[in-house]
């Protein structure tokens, strides 16, 4: 199995970002999940340009975001990519959707628990990468 597709999200780190926060921290994350298509394909453009510092910003900067949203593998893959300079887009994108599919599922069985004002909006309504 691919190394950066066993383990897709940290549950201990979001288990634990969601019980300090009372839920709320699922607002956070669905904002990150909801932006991450956006922002792959942002990267996907800038592999395309010759000068590559936007490239490793942007890269480095969604593996920050990543980690901290509990995104581990696709943080892992990030870090990848930033070392190696590899355009590997595809593996990438496929990374973020299974990502984004986990933590939707994680949500809501999460989310289950906390009183409706502080659950997630609705992230199934923006599938990721749809277009």
């Amino acid at each position: 199995m691919n190394h950066y597709m066993e383990e897709l999200l940290d549950h201990a780190h979001l288990q634990a970002m969601v019980e300090f926060t009372g839920g709320s921290a699922c607002r956070v994350i669905d904002r990150f999940a909801t932006g991450l298509p956006d922002r792959i394909t942002h990267i996907q453009a800038l592999m395309e340009q010759p000068e590559k510092a936007a490239l490793r910003a942007e890269i480095h900067c969604l593996k920050g975001s990543s980690v901290t949203c509990g995104f581990k593998s696709l943080g892992d893959l990030l870090h990848a990519i930033d070392l190696s300079g590899a355009d590997d887009f595809q593996r990438l994108e496929d990374c973020a959707v299974k990502s984004i599919i986990q933590w939707l599922s994680f949500r809501n069985t999460t989310s289950a628990s906390f009183p409706a004002s502080l659950k997630c909006h609705d992230l199934e309504t923006s599938p990721p990468f749809a277009g």
